[in-house]
């Protein structure tokens, strides 16, 4: 059976069939198999390690080695699994927004399509550092913690090049006026301007 996929943006929302059936549909925090709902438990960085069903009862257990080679599981397992990608069924890769990662070799199985903007070596996962920095869309990635210029309680995910372009995902729970909020960054060097709303106040 061949799958498609209906795409959201940049993110896998919907699963048909040849006939255009949906076979599942998938949201921030949680999929929808046929008339089957689980909600997503999620670690520090979006690794599924457990889904609820709407009575809060536990549906599946899933751990993961710092990779993402999955080492032990119960229960029906997720589509999206770690780092809050989706996983393909046949080959077990976790598939980015521009490429595939293998979590057996910990690398990508094509070069960084953003070229040395990303690094030198094309092929590293995360810059080595699967514990704290994620990478969605398979392009670059670092996080701006503590010691940045976040607000106390705040948190930001910055993808592209930290020297010129990149967009940042500014999260926190402190009612500061950047909750919540995406940047998309116009001028090389850090100057950001909100264009996006995503969740908070």
């Amino acid at each position: 059976m061949t799958t498609k996929f209906l795409w959201c943006g940049e993110r896998i929302c919907e699963a048909r069939d040849n006939s255009d059936n949906v076979l599942a549909r998938y949201y921030a925090q949680g999929e929808r198999h046929g008339s089957t709902i689980a909600y997503y438990a999620q670690d520090q960085i979006g690794s599924v390690v457990a889904t609820v069903d709407p009575q809060g009862q536990i549906t599946s257990r899933l751990r993961y080695d710092s990779y993402g080679t999955l080492t032990s599981s119960s229960g029906t397992l997720p589509d999206y699994r770690y780092a809050g990608l989706y996983v393909h069924p046949q080959s077990s890769l976790y598939l980015a927004t521009y490429r595939a990662y293998d979590p057996k070799i910990g690398r990508w199985l094509s070069r960084d399509p953003i070229r040395e903007t990303g690094g030198i070596n094309l092929y590293a996962y995360v810059t080595s550092n699967p514990v704290i920095n994620i990478d969605p869309k398979g392009l670059d990635i670092w996080i701006e913690g503590p010691s940045g210029s976040e607000p106390s309680f705040h948190q930001s995910v910055n993808v592209g090049n930290m020297n010129g372009y990149y967009d940042s995902y500014s999260f926190g729970m402190d009612g500061h006026g950047i909750e919540g909020k995406v940047y998309r960054d116009h001028d090389p060097g850090g100057r950001s301007t909100a264009t996006m709303i995503l969740g908070g106040r």
